[in-house]
């Protein structure tokens, strides 16, 4: 069984249960998948939900896309 909140593109996380597990995607890849304060309210909604809910086991947090990261010194 797969369970996940509708889709909202502007929060910047993805939830979808799957069985006993909970997939946690960062859906920013145009920022790199960096957490703002707005995603970060989502993510913690998320973590709420999945802490209130017995049956979940386990939770995998991933990224979509790919981050490309410059270092300067």
């Amino acid at each position: 069984m797969v369970a996940s909140l509708p889709d909202n593109p502007a929060d910047g996380i993805r939830y979808e249960q799957i069985g006993h597990a909970v997939l946690l995607t960062i859906d920013r890849p145009r920022a790199g998948n960096s957490i703002d304060l707005p995603t970060a309210a989502v993510f913690a909604e998320a973590i709420a939900r999945i802490r209130s809910n017995p049956d979940i086991r386990g939770v995998v947090i991933t990224g979509r896309g790919r981050a490309h990261f410059l270092f300067r010194r």
